[in-house]
C-alpha cells in the first residue's frame, strides 16, 4: 500500500529521515533502479579489468600532474562528483583549469544510458540521499572525479589577465587525477585562518579566492540586482536521526567557484554559437532568463511606492521615475534596523522574476548578464549538462556521432528539463511538509508552544506569507484565521492587510511578527498558526 504523503507523520518510525524521503519518492514514481540494458553498456566499459574505460585514448592530454580538487556543499549526499578545478598564476595573470567529468564519452545519444538519462531528466536531491540520473555503477567506477583515481575529463583552460578579462581559452579532453575532495565550508575555514601551505593544492585554493574575489567585484554592474542569499537547508541531525530545517548564508568559496563556472559556460557557448550555423548536426541548447515583463514591474513599482507613502520616511523607500530596478534595490538602506523591510522588498521582486527556460536559439540571461548562455556543469546530474557536453565534444571533434541526433532530440531534452524541475519542486514540497510536522511535533503536543519570529514577505487576497527567522522557510497565515483570532474582518492590498475594527491589529509587508503553532487542520491538510505583532519587549 502506498504511503499517504498528505497527512502528518504519526509514529517514531515515520519520523525517520529514510521513511520521510522514501514515501515522497514513492508517491512521485521516482525509483532507484535502472534498466538492464544500461547496466550492460556499463559492463562493456568495465570488461577486461577496465581496459575499455577510455583512459588509454591517444586523444587525451595528460594533466594528472596538476593537483585538481573537487569542492562541494558541506551536506552534499553525492557519492560522486563531476567538477574539479585548479588555479595558478602565469606571467600575464591567471591560468584557470576547470574540469568536468567526461560523461558524454560513455553516455552518447542513441545509447540506452542516454535514453535513461533523458527519461529521468536529472538527479533528484534530498536530505538523505540522491536518486541519480545515471546508474551508480557508471558514476563510481568510471566518471566520478574521486581523489587519486585517473579519470577522463573535459577541461576548460581559461587565461585571465590581472583585471580578470579573458585573454584566451581552450577546451580539451584530458586525463586528470584529483588530489582531494573538499567542501565549501572546509575551504572557507582554511582560507579564513590564513594557514601555511601544507598540501600541494593549497596555493591553488588561495588563488581561487584571489580570482573569485576579483570576479565578484567586476560583476557589479548597474543592471544587476543582488538579493539576500539566506537559504533553507534540510539536513539529518540528532539521535535518533531526524530531518531538521536550518538556515545559513552561502560561503564565499561557493561564489568563487560559481563565477569561474560561469566563465567556462560562456566560453563553451561562444564555441557553440560560432558553429551552430555551420553544421546541420550541431544543436546547441541555451539557457534563457528574460527580464520581468514591463507590466509586472510597473505594478510592482506602484505597489511599493504606495507602501512607501505610508511610512514615516517615505523618501527612503521611494522607487523614483527613471530609476532602474537594480538602482532602486541598490539605494535601499543597508543597516540592520531596516533589514526586514528590505528583505520583504527583495522577495517581492523575486516573485516578479520570470523562470529560467531552455531554447535552441541564443537568448538573454539577464540574471547573469549574458547573451547566449549554455550550462555545461553537472553532466552526470542533469540532462541539460549532459546534452551540452555531448554537443560541445561534437563541435570540437568536427565529426558526427555514430548515432546521429534528430530534430526531435533537442525538443525532448527541453521538455525533460522542464518536467524534472517541476518534479523536484513537488519532491521538495512533500519532504518539507513532513519536515514541518516533525519539526513542530513538540509544539503540537505542548500547550505552552514556543513563539517563533518571522517577517511578512507577501500578502495575497486570502493569506499572508511569513518567512521564519530560524528556519528560512515560508508559512501561510490565512485571513479567515486572523479574522477569528482578532474578531474583525480584514481587507488586503499588495502591501497591507487592514482590520475593519480600528482597535484590532493590522499588518503590513516587512513587519516583524511572532507565530505559534495552534493545531493541524486535518480537513484542509494545513497547519494553523496564531500570529501577533512583535514588540521590542518580547
Amino acid at each position: 500500500m502506498k504511503h499517504n504523503t498528505d497527512k502528518p507523520l504519526d509514529s517514531n518510525d515515520e519520523l525517520l529521515p529514510e521513511f520521510i524521503v522514501s514515501r515522497a519518492l514513492e508517491s512521485l514514481g521516482i525509483t532507484l533502479t535502472h534498466k538492464p540494458e544500461c547496466i550492460e553498456e556499463i559492463a562493456y566499459y568495465l570488461q577486461n579489468n577496465g581496459q575499455n574505460n577510455g583512459l588509454d585514448d591517444p586523444a587525451l592530454i595528460d594533466l594528472t600532474y596538476l593537483p585538481f580538487v573537487t569542492i562541494d556543499h558541506d551536506h552534499s549526499n553525492d557519492f560522486f562528483t563531476d567538477q574539479a578545478l585548479y588555479v595558478e598564476r602565469d606571467a600575464e595573470g591567471y591560468r584557470v583549469m576547470y574540469a568536468l567529468a567526461d560523461v558524454a564519452y560513455y553516455v552518447q545519444p542513441g545509447s540506452a544510458l542516454f535514453s535513461q538519462a533523458l527519461e529521468r531528466g536529472a538527479t533528484y536531491r534530498t536530505c538523505v540521499s540522491d536518486t541519480p540520473m545515471l546508474p551508480v555503477e557508471l558514476l563510481t567506477a568510471l566518471t566520478s572525479l574521486s581523489p587519486d583515481i585517473p579519470r577522463r575529463a573535459l577541461v576548460f583552460e581559461i587565461h585571465l589577465d590581472v583585471n580578470i578579462a579573458v585573454r584566451s581559452y581552450n577546451i580539451r579532453q584530458a586525463r586528470i587525477c584529483c588530489a582531494a575532495t573538499l567542501s565549501y565550508g572546509s575551504v572557507q575555514r582554511w582560507l579564513d585562518t590564513k594557514a601555511a601551505d601544507t598540501q600541494k593544492y593549497h596555493a591553488s585554493l588561495k588563488l581561487l579566492k584571489e580570482v573569485g574575489t576579483k570576479l565578484i567585484e567586476t560583476s557589479t554592474e548597474p543592471k544587476t540586482v543582488y538579493f539576500d542569499n539566506t537559504q533553507a537547508q534540510f539536513i539529518v541531525s540528532g539521535s535518533p536521526p531526524r530531518v531538521v530545517a536550518t538556515s545559513g548564508k552561502r560561503f564565499d568559496t561557493e561564489h568563487y567557484c560559481q563565477h569561474i563556472s560561469q566563465i567556462c559556460d560562456r566560453q563553451g557557448a561562444i564555441i557553440l554559437m560560432g558553429l551552430a550555423g555551420v553544421s546541420d548536426v550541431l544543436q546547441a541548447m541555451f539557457r534563457v532568463h528574460d527580464l520581468p515583463l514591463k507590466k509586472s514591474l510597473n505594478a510592482l513599482k506602484a505597489a511599493l511606492n504606495e507602501w512607501a507613502s505610508s511610512d514615516a520616511q517615505p523618501e527612503m523607500w521611494q522607487w523614483h521615475d527613471g530609476q532602474t530596478l537594480a538602482q532602486f534595490v541598490g539605494a535601499l538602506p543597508k543597516d540592520k534596523v531596516h533589514g526586514r523591510r528590505v528583505y520583504a522588498i527583495q522577495r517581492q521582486i523575486m516573485q516578479a522574476q520570470k523562470n529560467i527556460a531552455f531554447a535552441p536559439e541564443p537568448g538573454d540571461h539577464h540574471a547573469l548578464r549574458k547573451s547566449g548562455y549554455v550550462r555545461f556543469s553537472s553532466p552526470a546530474n542533469d540532462i541539460v549538462g549532459l546534452y551540452a557536453q555531448a554537443e560541445l565534444l561534437e563541435a570540437l571533434r568536427g565529426a558526427r556521432y555514430t548515432h546521429n541526433t534528430d530534430d526531435l532530440l533537442i525538443e525532448n531534452v527541453i521538455q525533460a528539463a522542464k518536467a524534472v524541475r517541476q518534479q523536484q519542486r513537488a519532491l521538495d514540497k512533500k519532504i518539507a511538509f513532513s519536515v514541518l510536522h516533525s519539526y513542530f511535533m513538540s509544539d503540537l503536543e505542548n500547550n505552552d508552544a514556543q513563539w517563533r519570529m518571522g517577517t511578512i514577505i507577501g500578502i495575497g487576497t486570502d493569506k499572508l506569507y511569513v518567512s521564519l527567522d530560524d528556519l528560512a522557510i515560508d508559512i501561510k497565515i490565512y485571513r479567515t484565521d486572523l479574522e477569528a483570532w482578532y474578531a474583525t474582518q480584514y481587507t488586503s492590498t499588495n502591501t497591507h492587510t487592514i482590520a475593519c475594527n480600528q482597535n484590532a491589529q493590522s499588518w503590513q509587508l516587512g513587519q516583524c511578527v511572532n507565530l505559534k503553532l495552534q493545531r493541524y487542520d486535518v480537513a484542509k491538510l494545513r497547519f494553523i498558526f496564531c500570529m501577533q505583532a512583535h514588540t521590542q519587549t518580547q
